[in-house]
């Protein structure tokens, strides 16, 4: 008789207890937005508090997790570092600052970068904005990919049958959200009719009182997106000139990501075929 799903599932945990409790740590924070204490994980993944501390220690050392003012665990900043082969390297990460930087209109506002990870985005970059929003986004953070702008820029030019199967996965993140699941067919309509907009919205479909305009950052012609860069605000501060000028911003942000990235990568090549010659 062969090996269940939980058979395979306890035969890990029995190798490597630790990396398997660390990483239902990793897990449980990067579902929820707001830094959690070691006795709130303790009691949501079920762990003795003691093991938890330990685990997050030793998480904080290798940068892993980090450590709010009041004590509490975050995801920490190697994770970016471990993402980066996820999103075209090193450089896209690197100039993704430079790019907010470089467009005024943004300034104050918050701004992310997220990837696909099955029904989920994962946001990997985060510029803070001014205004406190209903979701605060972290560097870990999980949410539907349905839902968020960034995630429908991610799904803009998949076809229905793939549409089909990424709605049937299933993920813990929707169960927050305020918005239902829609039919692949009502979502690949959705989508068309954003497309054509050049940017991807997020109606509180999220969360209440969030609103966010998203579009898919394509580094090479003709291949799915390697992520996409979304603004978000709340949807009391929102009207049609501001709605306007951010959908005009998020476009002008992936435009100075997809440039600089790409002069990254071009600047890379010189130096190796240089060092390859004086070799």
């Amino acid at each position: 008789m062969g090996l269940t799903e939980r058979d395979v599932q306890d035969e890990g945990s029995a190798r490597a207890p630790a990396v398997v409790k660390a990483a239902r740590i990793l897990g449980e924070l990067a579902q929820h937005p707001d830094a959690m204490s070691a006795s709130d994980l303790a009691r949501r993944i079920d762990m003795a508090k003691s093991s938890v501390s330990d685990l997050c220690l030793a998480l904080v050392e290798e940068g892993l997790l980090a450590r709010a003012s009041d004590g509490r665990y975050l995801l920490g900043r190697h994770l970016v570092e471990l993402a980066r082969p996820l999103v075209g390297g090193t450089r896209l990460l690197e100039v993704f600052s430079e790019a907010c930087d470089a467009v005024p209109s943004a300034d104050g506002e918050t701004i992310t970068m997220s990837i696909a990870d099955g029904s989920d985005i994962v946001i990997v970059a985060v510029r803070r904005g001014l205004v406190l929003l209903p979701i605060t986004p972290k560097v870990g953070l999980h949410l539907p990919i349905w839902t968020t702008a960034a995630g429908r820029a991610l799904l803009s030019a998949t076809p229905i049958e793939a549409l089909r199967h990424i709605l049937r996965i299933e993920t813990a993140t929707a169960a927050g959200v305020s918005g239902s699941m829609p039919s692949a067919e009502k979502l690949h309509a959705e989508l068309r009719r954003e497309s054509r907009l050049g940017v991807h919205i997020d109606r509180e479909q999220t969360a209440v009182g969030l609103i966010s305009l998203g579009a898919p950052l394509i580094l090479q012609a003709d291949t799915p997106p390697t992520a996409a860069i979304a603004i978000s605000t709340r949807a009391s501060l929102i009207e049609a000139k501001r709605r306007r000028a951010l959908s005009a911003a998020v476009l002008h942000i992936v435009e100075q990501c997809t440039r600089r990235s790409r002069a990254s990568d071009e600047d890379g090549d010189r130096s190796v075929e240089q060092f390859r010659r004086q070799a």
